[in-house]
């Protein structure tokens, strides 16, 4: 049964009756963020990506622990440079050096707005 959910859930397929909603308010679906937060929250993983990057941004130089001192310190958001949607299987291998970027909050905001999501160097670029 699970099998069956994993692989369903891996198409995208709704799992739910659609929902009526008044007018003014909206629904989000969790089931992709849930997902996505059971595959990013190994925090063995993110720890080796960590010590692999370091906690200074990648693309603009910002380092959390320069400007907050203590409350920034080992700070920096994780970038799959292989966007979650697009991997596939249940068990997926991936290095903490080629398969991760470490980003500032904003840099990693603004990559998942390009049209390629893996691209540092164009992102780098941008703020040239």
């Amino acid at each position: 049964m699970l099998g069956l959910y994993r692989i369903l859930a891996d198409k995208d397929v709704a799992l739910t009756e659609p929902v009526e909603v008044p007018a003014g308010e909206f629904i989000e679906d969790l089931t992709r963020f849930r997902w996505h937060r059971r595959i990013d929250r190994d925090a063995r993983a993110i720890q080796r990506v960590k010590k692999a990057k370091g906690y200074t941004c990648e693309v603009c130089g910002f380092n959390f622990e320069s400007r907050y001192g203590e409350l920034g310190k080992d700070f920096i958001e994780v970038h799959h440079l292989v966007p979650i949607s697009e991997l596939r299987g249940l068990m997926v291998s991936s290095h903490p050096e080629h398969d991760y970027a470490a980003l500032c909050s904003n840099c990693h905001s603004m990559i998942h707005r390009m049209k390629v999501v893996h691209d540092i160097e164009a992102l780098r670029a941008r703020l040239r």
